[in-house]
């Protein structure tokens, strides 16, 4: 269904493409050839964004700022200088308690100075997948108003649909100008989500689908409770980019998660399945395919 939804919206042109395909199983193996990574995208030769959408966006400009979350252990392992953390800018790794205003201290003293990054360091560093999320900040800032630091680790993370963090995690929200990222985003689709468990190319709300040159993140908080709209927040994809003081990033404290997602007969993997399916039977799903693809 993901396959389905993505293809009438990207721009799957291949670089090469040695016969024309012939069967339908021919066709499917071409597009899982290019969401391994094993084709280039049409016009981008380095992979990073496994289909090329087709919809852009004007709001990624030097008036918003975009920002990304990510574990505060991420940040020290391998965009922080060991040398800085060293010095002291350690305390978030040890105490987990959220109310600590320690833990907010030490992230905003990275801020401001130029030798606190790892040399080589780059956001989105994974060499298999080469990408990273952002949300406008805007989006953040308001959870932050509406929620104090015991609370807003889950609110973020529910927002954002991150289910992969479990409890206990302390984030960080790395905010990034818009000039730094024009030219080096894109929508993502199904191939950039990889392994993320919660992702949907359409979103339920009219208003989220008429931003065309955005995604839309699924909120756990309103999954979890069964609302008929789970929409999240705006998110787009960016390609790696160096983690340095010319990115004249800022670095937030964004709360510790107190509980998990995803645990639950309402929130597990099949409840979101039947959702994403609308509760239809797999051979329906398969005819439906078969019908548009053949």
């Amino acid at each position: 269904m993901f396959f389905l939804k993505c293809e009438s919206r990207v721009n799957c042109r291949f670089d090469s493409i040695e016969d024309q395909v012939r069967t339908t199983k021919e066709l499917i193996a071409q597009f899982e050839d290019v969401a391994r990574g094993d084709r280039p995208v049409y016009g981008d030769r380095r992979n990073c964004f496994l289909l090329a959408c087709s919809n852009r966006t004007s709001a990624i400009n030097n008036k918003r700022k975009f920002s990304t979350i990510m574990d505060i252990g991420v940040l020290n392992e391998f965009l922080i200088d060991d040398t800085v953390l060293a010095a002291g800018h350690s305390t978030f790794l040890t105490n987990t308690d959220p109310t600590d205003p320690m833990l907010e201290n030490a992230i905003d003293q990275l801020n401001g100075k130029n030798n606190i990054f790892k040399s080589g360091a780059y956001l989105g560093g994974s060499p298999d997948m080469p990408i990273f999320w952002i949300a406008p900040s805007e989006f953040l800032a308001t959870q932050r108003n509406n929620h104090d630091n015991n609370e807003l680790g889950n609110s973020i993370r529910d927002l954002l649909g991150l289910i992969h963090h479990a409890e206990e995690v302390p984030f960080v929200e790395i905010q990034i100008p818009g000039e730094q990222l024009k030219n080096l985003t894109a929508r993502p689709t199904f191939a950039e989500a990889c392994t993320n468990i919660r992702f949907r190319v359409l979103p339920d709300s009219r208003r989220a689908r008429l931003r065309t040159g955005w995604g839309c993140t699924v909120d756990l908080n309103r999954f979890a409770n069964n609302d008929i709209i789970i929409d999240g927040v705006s998110e787009r994809v960016v390609k790696q980019i160096q983690f340095n003081e010319t990115l004249c990033v800022k670095m937030k404290f964004a709360g510790i998660t107190q509980t998990k997602r995803g645990e639950t007969v309402n929130d597990d993997n099949v409840a979101f399945a039947k959702r994403i399916c609308s509760a239809k039977e797999p051979a329906i799903i398969k005819k439906t395919l078969l019908d548009i693809l053949l």
